[in-house]
């Protein structure tokens, strides 16, 4: 099945990154997991912004787990991997 909403990732520094998920419609909400080697480390609620600016502050690899939701119906998405080492945060 494919995406609907399809994520955007444009590194935006050393260790930072905007993350827009695409193909919205009107009266979505939009929430976040970052997740490091598998555990979560932080959550933004769900606000009706569909993009996300973050800066990573640990060597790791990272997943995205973002979730869309409307009045009808809440999904799920997961990002591929983002690979930082101890060089990417310097």
């Amino acid at each position: 099945m494919k995406n609907k909403h399809e994520l955007q990732i444009e590194r935006s520094g050393n260790a930072s990154y905007k993350f827009t998920i695409k193909n919205n419609q009107d009266g979505e909400l939009f929430a976040w997991y970052i997740l490091q080697n598998n555990e979560r480390i932080d959550t933004i609620w769900y606000k009706p912004e569909s993009f996300l600016e973050y800066t990573f502050k640990e060597p790791g690899i990272y997943h995205i787990k973002y979730f869309v939701k409307n009045e009808n119906s809440k999904v799920m998405y997961s990002s591929k991997p983002i690979v930082l080492t101890k060089e990417d945060l310097n």
